[in-house]
């Protein structure tokens, strides 16, 4: 008789082998036929790499322009080059940037305590300007650049939601944030594809 912790075990370690497979599997992003980019799990936004059908696009679209989502050409290429170097789905980069400001990166909170288009905490993150050697908050592409590297280093212990409810300061069990963020990094990605 197989006890309820070998059970437990025994899924754990298939769910982490079909995760390996998977990733074994997984064309590398020149070969697809579109930029479909990965997020550090190894899988993009979207729940599989086949490319949407017009009802999805036609969605997404809709999904974007009801919202008045519009993300700007050089905040998109910036979420792009961060989004590469730090092994993140650009398109979720780019929905932080939308859901913490509507892009605007010369904004603040109401408090005065978190700058530019990520809306980053200059307190809590003095050490990680530092080290990236940034020194504007409002210049767009520093802002991202510190936003990429802060999630990159929640994504080391924690899944992809977990890490933008921590990133927005709120406990990981609060979901709204990172599901609001997710949801607009999907429709993205669906229309970048």
């Amino acid at each position: 008789m197989v006890s309820k912790s070998d059970k437990q075990f025994f899924g754990l370690l298939i769910g982490l082998l079909m995760g390996m497979i998977i990733g074994a599997l997984t064309l590398p992003e020149e070969a697809w036929a579109a930029e479909a980019l990965v997020v550090p799990t190894g899988t993009t936004v979207i729940d599989d790499i086949s490319h949407p059908d017009g009802k999805e696009i036609e969605e997404a679209t809709s999904y974007l322009s009801e919202n008045h989502i519009v993300i700007p050409a050089e905040i998109k290429e910036t979420c792009k080059q961060y989004g590469k170097e730090y092994n993140i789905c650009p398109e979720v980069l780019m929905a932080v940037c939308w859901v913490e400001s509507n892009c605007k990166p010369e904004i603040s909170n109401a408090s005065g305590s978190c700058h530019g288009i990520a809306q980053i905490h200059a307190g809590s993150h003095r050490k990680r300007m530092s080290k990236l050697g940034v020194s504007d908050l409002f210049n767009a592409d520093e802002n991202i650049h510190v936003s990429a590297d802060y999630i990159a280093e929640l994504l080391i212990e924690n899944d992809l939601e977990t890490s933008l409810c921590l990133y927005n300061g709120v406990n990981s069990t609060s979901t709204s944030y990172s599901r609001k963020v997710l949801k607009i990094a999907h429709y993205l990605e669906v229309v970048h594809w």
